[in-house]
């Protein structure tokens, strides 16, 4: 081989040595920014879900003051979603509030006043539609962690991830929690 084509290998290796690790750590990043702004949307739902819940429980108050214990433990886990910060955590208050939003409209069925309140009806009928819109922020910052994840694992990236780990998915374990809340509008 002569020196102009050994010099000229040398400049495509040297070029494909830096343009290729950029290329990948630049996608790392930009999938890590795509699911940063599809947890985002994941918490500006849910911190809509926790600014109603308030107004369900004083709503709800004066008909169920036998209930008074599902009505703290929900105020209390709003409480506590208003105050994560993580994926995790958030998790963690997903799967103890939805069963108990469950369990107080399920028994609101025993409440046939409550039932025809109009601002009982409308609350169950925002958080339905809330529910709706955790359900599709959810699919969103599944499928964003999912390719991150797949970014990060499959060859080559997994050479040039940069000891970059698995990002949570936001699942609910619980099986009754996977329920749907059961809302009725009938009297």
């Amino acid at each position: 081989m002569t020196l102009p084509i050994i010099i000229a290998l040398v400049v495509v290796f040297a070029l494909i040595a830096i343009v290729v690790p950029v290329k990948f750590m630049n996608m790392f990043v930009q999938l890590d920014k795509v699911c940063e702004e599809s947890w985002s949307g994941i918490d500006i739902v849910l911190r809509r879900r926790y600014d109603l819940i308030p107004n369900l429980v004083s709503t709800v108050k004066g008909y169920m003051d036998h209930e008074r214990t599902v009505l703290e433990q929900i105020s209390k886990l709003r409480e506590q979603g208003v105050q994560s910060r993580s994926v995790g955590q958030s998790m963690d208050v997903e799967k103890q509030l939805a069963p108990a939003l469950a369990s107080l409209f399920a028994r609101a069925e025993a409440y046939p006043e409550l039932k025809a309140s109009a601002a009982f009806t409308e609350l169950q009928r925002e958080l339905v539609d809330t529910e709706d819109r955790v359900a599709a922020a959810r699919r969103i910052y599944n499928n964003n962690v999912r390719e991150f994840n797949t970014a990060i694992a499959m060859f080559p990236g997994s050479v040039f991830a940069g000891g970059r780990k698995e990002k949570p998915f936001f699942e609910i374990d619980d099986p009754v929690a996977r329920r749907p809340v059961t809302v009725s509008f009938s009297s």
